[in-house]
């Protein structure tokens, strides 16, 4: 499972409150323009000065829709009047029937604030597209300048490749979104929002901890939480959130890949894990030593390039079944 293939935001609210106007239709084509607000404009009741606002990308409209259905609940376990947390989930007929919140069985994409008295309906009733950018940028950047913070994380929530992208929609299997997309509907949203930088994006997803996709969110994130291997159902822990957003950006990430380390255990998949926290200002220098071994390898001898594969085939493989190929451990084959 990609559990995480979901958006997490952190932030502060200023203490005015302010207006979410999320898109309830899905864009006509992938855009980096922010999407139209077509649809009923939902005002969050002022708050108190917070800490974080975390944001949940939760594209869950295909076959991992009962495992969303787990993750509300545990985000409902985890939240604390502390933080801020809001989740746009989307869901597809077939694969539950169990209710979430006020809203039930629904089908289609719905936006809610988790709060620990329950669900607040944010207005948006669609069959959005959860692999367009411009929905995902319109969803990020409403809900940073409703709900501004210290901090901000991201958790994109699904299945998701590497570089060959993340997010399933059962109703638009025309696209996925690619690292770059993502990084582009992220770089505009924090520029609506008048912000920066992401303190983390959380890929509760599989294979993301791969270089291109950290090369791309190097410059809209100071961390990127992600895995090599595939993410076992369970995903995330969101129960950890309030002890998560108890400090800052190191402690958010921290917390949360231990939390995760404690699921794997519990369900016996430890000796799989590979959820890790990858500093993303350090991606310059790895760049660059790695366009030196290609350099290196393009004057290579034949023998030479030879024993590069060979050591390559013994490496750690992610993916699984014909796609083993497809993502190598780089630090394994130079050992």
């Amino acid at each position: 499972m990609v559990a995480v293939v979901a958006l997490v935001a952190a932030g502060c609210s200023d203490g005015s409150g302010g207006a979410i106007s999320l898109p309830t239709q899905p864009t006509s084509a992938p855009t980096n323009a922010p999407p139209d607000s077509v649809g009923e404009s939902t005002t969050v009741a002022p708050s108190a000065v917070k800490d974080w606002t975390v944001m949940v990308y939760m594209a869950s409209g295909n076959d991992l829709e009962p495992d969303a259905v787990d993750d509300v609940k545990e985000m409902q376990a985890g939240v604390t009047d502390d933080m801020n947390l809001v989740v746009l989930m989307d869901r597809v007929d077939g694969y539950s029937d169990e209710p979430v919140g006020e809203f039930g069985n629904f089908s289609g994409t719905r936006a809610f604030q988790v709060t620990p008295t329950g669900l607040v309906d944010l207005g948006v009733a669609s069959d959005a597209s959860m692999v367009d950018p411009a929905m995902l940028q319109g969803f990020v950047g409403q809900v940073l300048s409703a709900l501004p913070a210290e901090h901000h994380a991201l958790v994109l929530w699904d299945h998701a490749g590497a570089w060959r992208g993340f997010a399933v929609d059962s109703t638009d299997r025309s696209n996925n979104l690619s690292a770059d997309e993502v990084a582009g509907a992220v770089g505009a949203a924090l520029q609506t929002a008048g912000l920066e930088r992401l303190d983390v994006i959380y890929y509760d997803a599989c294979l993301m901890a791969e270089l291109s996709v950290a090369t791309a969110l190097a410059p809209v994130a100071d961390y990127l939480i992600a895995s090599e291997e595939v993410v076992p159902a369970f995903g995330a822990d969101y129960s950890a959130l309030a002890d998560a957003t108890s400090g800052g950006a190191e402690n958010f990430a921290s917390v949360m890949t231990t939390a995760f380390q404690r699921s794997a255990r519990a369900f016996g998949a430890d000796l799989d894990i590979t959820m890790s926290v990858i500093d993303l200002a350090a991606l310059a220098a790895l760049n660059a030593a790695v366009e030196e071994l290609g350099a290196a390898m393009a004057a290579a001898s034949p023998e030479e390039a030879a024993g590069f594969f060979r050591a390559a085939t013994e490496a750690a493989a992610f993916a699984g079944g014909d796609e083993a190929y497809a993502v190598r451990d780089l630090g394994q084959i130079l050992a």
